[in-house]
């Protein structure tokens, strides 16, 4: 996001990154995602995570607790189609 917001992204704060920036990559994460409004939302609530934290290691975590609870809901309904 910073990086989309100015060319010298380390003095952007993460908690001022603009709208299009954001949405920006909200959308590149739905795009990288089979359900693309799911990964939009969840892209939406990932930004924001950065965005408050100031680290990405926020995001990082919630995004691997995601999929983590993702994939035992798969493993014990057997929904493959959501891999």
């Amino acid at each position: 996001m910073r990086w989309i917001d100015h060319p010298n992204f380390l003095s952007v704060n993460p908690a001022h990154v603009g709208l299009k920036a954001f949405f920006i990559t909200a959308a590149l994460f739905a795009v990288a995602h089979n359900l693309w409004l799911a990964g939009f939302f969840a892209g939406i609530v990932y930004n924001l995570l950065y965005m408050r934290s100031g680290t990405l290691w926020s995001p990082i975590l919630a995004h691997a607790i995601t999929n983590a609870i993702l994939g035992i809901w798969i493993v014990s309904t057997g929904n493959w189609g959501f891999w």
